[in-house]
């Protein structure tokens, strides 16, 4: 009887399983990304457009322990790897990450920077913590020293002008370098 039974569902299994292999198919196919268009002149409330201070400007190259490639960090006059710069210009605007409205108003791709005890510092509108870039020497090598966190003395990690540097320097451990 379960055999009459299963003979008599198997064009729907068979249906049900090329179903799901078209899917599967459809899911695993590459996606060209592209990246957002830069809008230097999207205006956000408390906010106006900055220049980058021009010691930061370049490309950097940045590694981790666990990679074998260097990523670029790309430092213009108006943008930050991509991301436009704003500085706050409303001392009184209160941004709260929690808020549905703040997270449509100012959604895109913008950072606000601000230079502080000789540091840049960037981050999101609605980040709460930023990250900050002081420029320095490294064995030779003009470097940003990078920072996250509540203390910008910390060193979490480098970035270097020369990529090969960056590279050779992976598994360093920056934590241990005074600035």
């Amino acid at each position: 009887m379960q055999a009459v039974l299963l003979l008599n569902m198997r064009p729907l299994i068979l249906k049900r399983v090329s179903k799901w292999k078209s899917i599967l198919r459809i899911s695993t196919k590459k996606h060209n990304s592209v990246a957002p268009k830069i809008d230097l002149h999207k205006k956000y409330k408390g906010f106006a457009l900055t220049t980058v201070p021009e010691e930061y400007r370049g490309t950097w190259y940045r590694t981790d322990p666990y990679s074998k490639k260097a990523t670029k960090l790309v430092i213009t006059t108006h943008t930050f790897n991509g991301y436009v710069t704003y500085r706050k210009t409303d001392p009184n605007l209160k941004l709260d990450h929690n808020s549905e409205k703040q997270n449509k108003e100012y959604a895109g791709n913008a950072v606000m920077i601000s230079t502080d005890s000789g540091a840049l510092k960037e981050r999101g509108f609605l980040d709460t913590v930023d990250m900050s870039y002081k420029l320095g020497q490294f064995k030779g090598q003009d470097c940003l020293f990078m920072s996250y966190g509540t203390n910008p003395k910390a060193v979490n990690g480098v970035a270097l002008k020369d990529k090969k540097a960056a590279l050779k320097y992976r598994k360093y451990d920056f934590s241990k370098v005074n600035q």
